[in-house]
């Protein structure tokens, strides 16, 4: 998921992954895996506020991140 920068801050990214994550629960899934990096720390500060927590960082630039449905 990627919001550009001239349409952040309104929304966009809750839709997305609202949106996403209704679609992931409807399916059956029982948790989201993603993965991001370092510098991405909008993203990351994001995808932690919409309870996803970190559960590996392969110390070669990926961070990934899952939450459970």
């Amino acid at each position: 998921m990627y919001v550009l920068k001239e349409h952040r801050k309104q929304g966009v990214g809750e839709k997305l992954f609202l949106k996403a994550f209704s679609f992931s629960k409807k399916k059956g899934y029982n948790r989201i895996i993603l993965c991001t990096y370092p510098e991405m720390k909008e993203a990351i500060k994001f995808y932690k506020k919409h309870g996803f927590k970190e559960f590996k960082n392969d110390g070669k630039g990926e961070i990934y991140l899952e939450r459970f449905i």
